[in-house]
């Protein structure tokens, strides 16, 4: 999967749907992964990235968010979405991502 154009710079968002393992590149801009099943969704590294992320369970499943080597989301090694419609929003501290 390579990068998505997300409309950095006050641009457009890029909606994707997703159902199985997915690794995401983006780097700047906006996403929205809506996420159905069971599976992980790697995030790119937080370092230097200004994107903001949003993932969103919207079907039956156990989404597991799991940042880039071992940069933390929060704190914790992965995030974990569980009821639909359970959302989050990554943003980066140039170090981490953190929860909105």
């Amino acid at each position: 999967v390579g990068p998505l154009s997300a409309g950095g710079g006050g641009g457009g968002a890029s909606v994707v749907s997703k159902s199985a393992t997915y690794t995401e590149t983006i780097t700047t801009g906006e996403l929205f992964i809506k996420a159905s099943g069971t599976f992980t969704i790697n995030l790119p590294t937080a370092v230097g990235n200004t994107a903001k992320i949003h993932v969103k369970l919207t079907g039956a499943g156990s989404v597991i968010v799991d940042p880039a080597g071992t940069e933390t989301i929060d704190g914790g090694a992965t995030a974990t979405l569980s009821t639909v419609d359970q959302a989050i929003t990554l943003y980066s501290d140039n170090a981490n991502w953190m929860i909105f």
